[in-house]
């Protein structure tokens, strides 16, 4: 079962592995004088179905400095496009990315990473009753 906080790590790993600018996961109420990348998550849908859970959440990456150029605004917007191409690897799984966003404003530029994944239940519900009770329908229909 993929967790949300092991995709932010993903993330945040991949982040701290390319750039050498620090990545945060709460919410950071200082000045921020450094190139810093915050980062979250949320979830759009959920349907579950016995055996797994199809999710479709959205991954927040914003980057902020202490004053973000517009030439520095489309750099690092290539570069986060470059790094996030195919999809996300949380633990041994690879999450497909489904779509990608940019918003920028005066002082973020904000990535929007959209996954589309199944997701394995840890415990297998018990047979209930009403599925017990199905049986398979033979029938059999001769035209005269």
């Amino acid at each position: 079962m993929v967790q949300d906080v092991d995709i932010l790590h993903s993330v945040s790993n991949v982040l701290n592995n390319e750039f050498n600018y620090g990545s945060f996961i709460e919410e950071n109420n200082k000045e921020v004088l450094i190139p810093t990348f915050f980062l979250s998550l949320s979830h759009l849908t959920t349907d579950p179905y016995k055996y797994w859970n199809e999710k479709l959440i959205n991954v927040y990456i914003e980057y902020t400095n202490k004053a973000v150029k517009i030439e520095e605004s489309l750099t690092m917007q290539d570069n986060l496009d470059n790094l996030f191409d195919m999809y996300i690897e949380v633990d041994d799984r690879k999450l497909i990315l489904d779509k990608k966003k940019f918003i920028r404003n005066k002082d973020f530029i904000t990535m929007v990473l959209t996954l589309n994944y199944f997701d394995d239940k840890t415990s297998i519900p018990c047979e209930d009753k009403s599925t017990g009770l199905m049986e398979n329908l033979n029938l059999n229909i001769n035209e005269e």
